[in-house]
């Protein structure tokens, strides 16, 4: 029996998810650029234990908002998938470890 054309992307979506994975979480430290983005932030999205204490650089904005508790701020950043008609805002909420505070993060407002 055929497997689905859809069941067999996927596997190969999660196929290169896990190998990009794999070599993330080996490193100390990640540093978000132009290239790697949206890549890499997918790959946190995928499983954001993995990334727990590890130093994450990138260029961008923060974003907070009243309603966030103390220690939370959204880091975003401009990003184009395929061309302007598909760009937007990209980015993740931080929740600071304790006794860690966005002031003390280097370009955090």
């Amino acid at each position: 029996m055929q497997k689905p054309i859809f069941a067999s992307a996927l596997q190969q979506d999660l196929t290169l998810m896990d190998h990009s994975l794999k070599s993330l979480v080996e490193r100390d430290s990640l540093h978000l650029t132009d290239e790697n983005y949206l890549n890499d932030l997918e790959a946190i999205y995928y499983s954001p234990g993995k990334f727990t204490g590890k130093q994450v650089t990138l260029t961008g904005f923060s974003y907070n908002l009243d309603e966030l508790a103390k220690k939370q701020v959204f880091l975003f950043r401009f990003g184009v998938i395929h061309c302007v008609a598909d760009s937007g805002v990209f980015g993740m909420l931080i929740e600071f470890l304790e006794g860690m505070h966005p002031k003390m993060m280097s370009g955090i407002p």
